[in-house]
């Protein structure tokens, strides 16, 4: 063999083993050389120029179309043909992933705008088409197979120590004005500032959080997190950051995934889930697919606000409202109810309902949140918002073989009468737990209990047809 044909040999072999590792590497005067393949967002992707004087995005892709297409954003920085004000935008076009009159002509419109050749252009598209095909496909958009025994790797690192890892994705669901919103404010907090603020819940770092808000407004979010912040003392030196929602979030799925790519976004808040999802009419386990897809696109830990709502609420829910797809998806469930609650305390429970597949199951917690004030300012703020740990009044609730709160109340006054006092004293169960339910508590709207002139209370008949629990103890 002849020096030519040796090295030609090692030529051949250096590009094969480059291609079979996917190691290759254009060379200079290629129009791709050290052109960089970035992910953009939500199922976007992008080419960058080696001296960032040109950005190529691709978005809205959809290989599974017969004919798919998706629509190419050009970004120049301080370029002539740019706009400054809108992140030095250039144009955005249609183009065929397979070719086509559209592919001719973006390659065509970019010579006219940035220059260049058209061939290098051409080159530039399809490279980034075809990059952007594997890596959809290799991002649980499409089929993994090996050959061998899996290997066991190192599950990701915990977000909160023990809790939740990074990468997953948990619910918190509960009734309306429960304290979801506000428990999910404390982790934001304590997350962004990496110290704990909800006991038990410790930040591994400071993270980066998004907020996106479907419910209430940036008003009544400010007021709480400014509060809790005040409380501990600190600051969310992570990154805070809130985005108002009013479409779905495949509606908005593109631009939101570029945020989260441009400020690296590491937790995302999505409040609620029922309103962040599209209605598919009659089924309702679509919108919840294609939702939890989404998020799991942007590669963020999620925490999803969700509720519960009829007879789910009796006795404390086990499971989020709607599709059971709810509880297929998600990777981890606490369910929040409230124990008792009185002017500037308020006791949740929180229960993990479903445990993480990489994460301990956590006993049930009670926290206690308190406000100061009491009540909140005529501009609606408060000075602090405080999270403290707290006890379980196993009575209280329908989990672990205890009996719903009014069952053991109607017992105890079904042939006496008694003061709030007197049943704290015999039931061990809080004295303001226990006055909530007396005045609160009803079957077919018909109240059950009724305070006498005397202070003390009784249990009111039942009629209707409506059934008791409760038996004579002689």
């Amino acid at each position: 063999m002849t020096a030519v044909e040796e090295t030609l040999a090692a030529v051949k072999a250096d590009l094969v083993k480059d291609m079979k590792n996917g190691t290759w590497t254009p060379e200079p005067g290629d129009a791709l050389h050290e052109c960089e393949f970035i992910k953009a967002g939500f199922r976007s992707w992008g080419l960058e120029a080696p001296d960032k004087s040109w950005r190529l995005v691709l978005s809205r892709l959809d290989f599974g179309d017969s004919n798919p297409s998706a629509l190419l954003t050009v970004y120049a920085p301080n370029h002539a043909n740019a706009f400054g004000d809108l992140n030095w935008f250039v144009f955005s076009h249609s183009v065929g992933v397979n070719g086509g009159t559209n592919y001719n002509q973006c390659v065509a419109r970019l010579n006219e705008t940035l220059g260049g050749s058209k061939i290098d252009w051409g080159r530039r598209i399809v490279y980034l088409v075809e990059r952007a095909r594997h890596v959809n496909a290799g991002n649980s958009n499409g089929t993994f197979s090996t050959s061998t025994r899996p290997v066991l790797t190192a599950p990701p690192p915990f977000i909160f120590e023990g809790r939740m890892r990074q990468g997953r994705t948990m619910s918190i669901f509960g009734a309306g004005s429960a304290g979801k919103t506000t428990l999910v404010d404390g982790l934001i907090v304590a997350a962004c500032s990496g110290h704990e603020v909800i006991p038990g819940w410790r930040p591994t770092r400071q993270f980066r959080a998004l907020v996106l808000d479907w419910d209430e407004g940036y008003e009544e979010e400010s007021i709480r997190i400014d509060a809790i912040c005040a409380a501990y003392g600190i600051e969310m030196t992570g990154e805070y950051h809130y985005k108002r929602q009013t479409r779905p979030l495949h509606d908005v799925a593109d631009e939101i995934g570029a945020y989260i790519v441009d400020n690296a976004i590491e937790i995302v808040v999505i409040s609620p889930m029922g309103r962040a999802t599209r209605n598919f009419g009659e089924n309702i386990t679509a919108p919840v697919d294609e939702l939890y897809e989404i998020i799991r696109s942007f590669g963020t830990t999620n925490i999803i606000i969700d509720h519960v709502t009829g007879d789910n609420i009796k006795g404390g829910a086990m499971r989020e409202f709607g599709s059971v797809r709810k509880r297929d998806n998600v990777r981890g469930s606490y369910g929040i109810d409230v124990q008792n609650e009185e002017p500037g305390i308020r006791v949740l429970v929180m229960r993990n309902t479903k445990a993480d597949a990489l994460s301990p199951r956590q006993a049930d917690q009670a926290v206690r949140i308190e406000y100061q004030p009491p009540w909140p300012h005529e501009d609606g703020t408060y000075d602090t918002i405080s999270f403290h740990p707290d006890d379980i009044s196993a009575p209280a609730f329908g989990q672990d073989g205890g009996r719903p709160m009014k069952d053991v109340l109607r017992e105890m006054l079904a042939f006496e009468h008694l003061t709030i006092e007197e049943l704290a004293d015999r039931s061990g169960m809080r004295p303001a737990s226990i006055k909530t339910t007396l005045y609160q508590a009803q079957i077919a709207g018909k109240r059950l209990f009724s305070r006498l002139p005397s202070g003390k209370w009784e249990a009111l008949p039942i009629s209707n047809g409506i059934t008791s629990n409760v038996t004579d103890p002689s």
